[in-house]
């Protein structure tokens, strides 16, 4: 009897002995399982808690790349002071610095006339409303449209313009039409002439 008793402790003994590190591996898989998906990306670490910590390195690196898209098209915007255009419709006037005098500019070839005044810039046709004769012109080597203080004079037929457009002498009969502006983020002055707008707007540059 002493000998069956020895042996069945020395029996259950051992069998715990061996139950123990199966329980312990049973756990240690079943949390390495659970976090492995988490640390996957992290792709480093022999335990699910170094994988974990990778798995959220790799997901820092997703949202700095964000962060420097965004700074990225806040210098864009900001390269010529703000609020300009990548791709503005229109034609191309100059830059401006090529309009900083208070006034009407003429610019040769494009029938457009630019102004100035303190709250920004505007533009206008250059083209006659009573002829259609082009102040930005020349006709035999004299222009067509002389730029006074008060305006501009179309050397045609004498119509006289006052800086907005607006009819000081006839024939003429109607105002200059306004149109519509935009700053290009390459730093130009766009003017599109089939957009015709009210005389009040202003390009802020």
């Amino acid at each position: 009897m002493n000998d069956r008793r020895r042996f069945l402790h020395v029996l259950g003994a051992t069998t715990a002995a061996v139950a123990l590190p199966a329980c312990g591996g049973t756990d240690t898989t079943t949390s390495g399982t659970g976090t492995s998906g988490a640390g996957g990306a992290g792709g480093s670490g022999s335990t699910a808690t170094t994988g974990g910590m990778g798995g959220a390195g790799g997901a820092g690196g997703s949202g700095a790349t964000t962060a420097d898209t965004a700074t990225a098209s806040a210098s864009a915007s900001s390269s010529t002071g703000g609020g300009c255009d990548m791709n503005p419709p229109g034609t191309a006037v100059g830059v401006p610095a090529d309009f900083t005098a208070a006034g009407l500019h003429i610019l040769a070839g494009t029938k457009v006339l630019v102004g100035r005044d303190d709250k920004g810039l505007y533009a206008l046709t250059s083209i006659c409303p009573h002829e259609f004769c082009d102040m930005d012109a020349k006709q035999g080597g004299q222009p067509v449209g002389t730029v006074t203080g008060q305006g501009i004079i179309c050397n045609c037929h004498g119509s006289k313009f006052d800086n907005y457009g607006a009819v000081l002498k006839g024939p003429a009969n109607k105002p200059l039409k306004a149109y519509s502006m935009a700053l290009g983020c390459d730093g130009k002055v766009y003017v599109d002439k089939t957009k015709v707008v009210s005389i009040d707007q202003r390009l802020d540059a």
